[in-house]
């Protein structure tokens, strides 16, 4: 299953095999983290952290990496980003289904680029100008994609 116009995000896909790889020309990394025992690495808010990659050079390369589905990023892995997003779950499961992680991240995403008229969208470290119009249709088919990629 696809979204509608969804198949060109797949088709400029990169896939490497590591995280190291996938991120080593982005300028700013950050990552996202359900658990409680993520150790001394300090967690940020998503519109802090999410403001401060929108701040880097337009020609840099950035990137949000969120983990696997059923353990999400290891310590190290969290380490390689300069910024960790924690979003606030019940505090007897701290943990969120990644789609539903994509999908808040990506709301605020949109909501920063809206409110601050920026009119560049950043997915998978590849940056995308934009209208504004387009913003939504663009995060509606990433959450779509992510959404039946997981119903299969």
């Amino acid at each position: 299953k696809m979204a509608v116009h969804g198949s060109s995000f797949l088709k400029n896909a990169s896939i490497y095999s590591n995280l190291v790889d996938a991120i080593n020309d982005c300028a700013r990394v950050v990552a996202t983290c359900g658990r409680i025992d993520h150790g001394v690495i300090p967690l940020h808010s998503s519109e802090d952290a999410l403001q401060w990659l929108l701040s880097a050079s337009p020609n840099k390369s950035l990137a949000i990496v969120f983990g696997r589905e059923d353990k999400g990023l290891t310590n190290e892995e969290l380490q390689m980003a300069q910024k960790v997003i924690s979003l606030k779950a019940s505090a007897k499961y701290p943990s969120l289904n990644i789609s539903h992680a994509v999908a808040i991240i990506l709301h605020e995403l949109h909501s920063y680029i809206e409110e601050h008229g920026k009119g560049i969208f950043y997915l998978g470290g590849s940056k995308h100008k934009i209208k504004k119009k387009a913003e939504q249709t663009a995060c509606d088919e990433a959450l779509q994609l992510i959404t039946n990629s997981n119903q299969d």
